[in-house]
């Protein structure tokens, strides 16, 4: 378990108190005795609310946060610039805004545009520089065919670099998804995990690319297509790993039009063409929310929801796998979180992180080489698609899985806010505990439709949330 002094102050570890509620994950369930510290968060007072845009003047639903050097935080926002009345053919403009949180009026904004449509991910790195990285799909008027774009922002730069054209990825595709990870920001060298679907199969393709290169993305899978033109798997956000020679990528489990059977099998997909196939008990579903690269390079980040579709309920799992453990690798042995509803009660699914469309945002994150997950999104009823207000969010230890936050449904932050279209959260401060986190989240004037090609109208707003041992 990690030491709880770098991280908590003076919380020590202590016999378990079965306590638990709806703001903390239970403290009996850890399986050894020890104690999983509880944690409330919530929302500071109102006033620290920021508004970083004015007018609607965003339509957007992807977004990623960090703390800067300067500990300002900055916003990284695709947003989709309509291009006709009815708000079709959109366009995608990469928006960054620097807030000085001691001076809320000081807001640095920079803008890209670019001639693509489609933005797949927003990723953090860090390495010989820190920044933000984008992958986004256009086409090549030159070359007569679409290319993967990488668009970075240095963290010490108030102006985006110069867009780089990394991979053609062919003209003829259908339900597009992608996902990456940074190997070397300054050489812009990437690992790219690339699907689309024929009207049987949908095939996997990726690849190290790097700058200047002669770039291609070889086959690493194909799997049968439930329906013409349906994915057989998405590929999870954030949800590559990368290791020397070796990238990982992770796959929900099978589904059509809706939630996958009970029981289907989720996939680890490896570049040396070998796929782990992750099957959960009849009776439940493994759902892959995060998977990325670990401090410790003979490790991997991952975070599971273990979900019973039949009576709706369901628990986190949180930790850190052996890269030599991966071909054998079962999500139900991590570090377990058990959500509970405000009244003590089991959790419904307004409890757990649903939606889909980039609503729902989640991303390791490592501070002083310490780890942690974080999740943030809209509250939402999946059964009727409808926004209940406010922001579900989550935070865990990586190392342990067993230090962690957790707020949702009734008991959840910025509840007062009825139509939450997006939001990321982002540790700005530990010391003593993971207080002060910052939230930012799309407010939007109508109710968001759960649909990431066609955002609705909104403002960026920052908020502080608290977070104390009870």
């Amino acid at each position: 378990m990690l030491a709880c002094t770098a991280l908590l102050g003076d919380f020590t570890v202590g016999p378990s108190d079965g306590g638990g509620d709806a703001n903390a994950g239970d403290a009996s369930d850890a399986g050894d005795g020890s104690t999983l510290f509880e944690l409330a968060c919530t929302e500071g007072a109102k006033t620290a609310r920021i508004q970083v845009t004015q007018d609607d003047s965003l339509n957007a639903q992807q977004l990623r946060m960090a703390v800067m050097p300067t500990s300002d935080v900055r916003v990284v926002v695709a947003n989709y610039v309509p291009t006709d009345a009815g708000g079709n053919n959109n366009v995608l403009t990469l928006q960054a805004y620097t807030v000085d949180l001691h001076n809320q009026n000081q807001i640095t904004p920079a803008t890209l545009p670019t001639a693509a449509n489609q933005a797949f991910a927003i990723e953090r790195y860090s390495d010989t520089d820190t920044g933000f990285a984008v992958l986004y799909i256009q086409y090549d008027n030159t070359m007569s065919q679409n290319f993967l774009w990488v668009a970075r922002l240095s963290d010490n730069q108030t102006a985006w670099n110069p867009p780089v054209e990394l991979v053609p990825v062919g003209n003829n595709n259908n339900n597009l998804e992608a996902d990456f990870t940074v190997i070397n920001s300054v050489t812009d060298d990437y690992f790219i995990v690339f699907s689309t679907v024929d009207a049987t199969n949908q095939t996997i393709m990726g690849g190290e690319v790097i700058k200047g290169n002669s770039n291609t993305l070889a086959s690493i899978a194909t799997f049968s297509a439930p329906a013409a033109n349906r994915n057989a798997f998405d590929i999870v956000q954030p949800g590559v790993a990368y290791r020397a020679s070796r990238g990982y990528a992770m796959l929900s489990p099978t589904g059509n039009s809706g939630p996958p059977p009970v029981g289907a099998p989720a996939s680890l997909v490896e570049s040396n063409d070998s796929v782990v196939t992750l099957t959960p008990p009849m009776n439940l579903n493994y759902f892959p929310t995060g998977f990325g690269n670990a401090v410790d390079p003979t490790k991997v980040n991952a975070a599971f929801l273990t979900a019973n579709l039949t009576t709706l309920t369901g628990q986190y799992g949180i930790g850190q796998v052996a890269v030599s453990s991966l071909a054998t690798f079962d999500p139900s042995m991590l570090p377990p979180t058990i959500p509970t509803a405000a009244d003590g009660g089991a959790a419904s699914l307004k409890d757990l992180f649903v939606g889909g469309g980039g609503s729902v945002t989640a991303h390791w994150e490592i501070a002083n080489l310490l780890e942690q997950f974080i999740m943030a999104g809209p509250t939402l009823n999946p059964a009727t698609q409808t926004y209940l207000g406010g922001v579900n969010f989550g935070w865990w230890d990586a190392t342990s899985g067993s230090l962690r936050a957790y707020a949702a449904g009734d008991g959840n932050l910025v509840g007062d806010i009825p139509f939450i279209n997006s939001a990321d959260a982002t540790i700005t401060g530990l010391v003593g505990s993971i207080g002060q986190v910052e939230l930012a989240y799309f407010n939007a004037v109508s109710m968001p439709t759960n649909n990431g090609n066609q955002p609705v109208a909104s403002d960026l707003w920052l908020t502080a949330v608290a977070c104390i041992k009870k």
